[in-house]
């Protein structure tokens, strides 16, 4: 004969959409200032770390030697610079950029260029005009003697400056080491932003046991349950967090937020509200601001003496 059993059936609200967007929004929220609060350390360290130190140290002794760059208390770019610099006519601003322009095209990168460096800055000059007359002659002299045109030969050659900068990239070593350092704070910035998303969605919720709470929501009266409507086990979150870590969060790094707009697709369209990860874990996050989560059957039975010992089996019921 088999022994009779009793099924549970605990009630649980789905949350507004509205109420479930603000729990999202404010996790966001808090993620993004603690990241930040992370990266202005981690950044700090990172240029502490000698072997950056020379990388990046090669990388601003390139852009000087380029002549593109001037070297003060910082590396200043030669248009804020001439800009910012009013002892100096527009004439002497000029003239001291088209020197620079010439080393850049002629020195600096004109292998690079296949010797073809004097050219590509000759042709530069060949294109420049002001209000449809050109500003040099076929030996590349200015052509407008007048003083009022001082003013549109410096724009020239911040305009010529800004293409210089471009053509910087054909330069290997400098690229090398542009993108050596863009790694190391790219790396910096990542190593803050998983520390981040590691404390509020796997550490606070561990924290908050009971319903498995971040902070979002902690503040909206959300709560995480399992397929049997009690508090999602350790283990289960701990799987879940994973799925979130690799793919929700680094794979949308680097795959434009693909997965994050899945995701979105899922809790817009399920009937249960549910984004991706719940939906693979068979979770659901619940309203329960006047209602209690339970860890688990055995402490349902203690709080609820009345029930007979055999109640094994339990049914969520979610208020659609």
């Amino acid at each position: 004969m088999l022994e009779e059993t009793n099924v549970i059936e605990l009630n649980y609200e789905l949350p507004r959409f509205t109420r479930l967007i603000s729990s999202y929004l404010a996790d966001f929220f808090i993620f993004l200032f603690l990241s930040i609060l992370l990266i202005v350390p981690g950044v700090f360290i990172l240029e502490a770390i000698p072997n950056f130190q020379n990388v990046l140290n090669t990388r601003n002794q390139k852009l000087v030697d380029s002549k593109l760059y001037i070297k003060k208390d910082k590396l200043i770019r030669l248009d804020t610079f001439y800009k910012e610099d009013t002892n100096l006519t527009y004439n002497e601003k000029s003239e001291e950029l088209n020197l620079r322009l010439t080393y850049f095209f002629t020195t600096f990168i004109n292998n690079d260029l296949e010797n073809k460096g004097l050219e590509t800055y000759n042709n530069i000059k060949s294109k420049g005009n002001f209000e449809g007359d050109k500003l040099f002659d076929e030996n590349f002299n200015r052509v407008l003697i007048n003083s009022d045109y001082d003013e549109a030969y410096f724009n020239f050659y911040l305009d010529a400056y800004n293409t210089a900068l471009g053509y910087l990239q054909v330069n290997k070593s400098y690229v090398e080491n542009r993108n050596n350092v863009i790694f190391g704070y790219v790396l910096t910035i990542i190593l803050a932003s998983s520390v981040s998303f590691i404390t509020l969605f796997l550490i606070i919720p561990l924290i908050f046991n009971r319903g498995k709470k971040t902070l979002g929501m902690l503040f909206t009266h959300l709560s995480l349950i399992n397929i049997r409507a009690f508090s999602v086990s350790n283990k289960c979150f701990c799987l879940r967090f994973l799925f979130q870590f690799f793919v929700m969060f680094l794979a949308s790094l680097f795959s434009f937020l693909i997965p994050i707009l899945i995701s979105f697709g899922f809790l817009i369209f399920s009937k249960r509200r549910q984004t991706l990860t719940n939906y693979i874990f068979n979770t659901y996050i619940v309203y329960n601001e006047n209602q209690i989560v339970y860890l688990n059957l055995k402490e349902y039975q203690i709080k609820n003496k009345k029930l007979k010992e055999n109640f094994i089996d339990n049914k969520l019921d979610l208020n659609l």
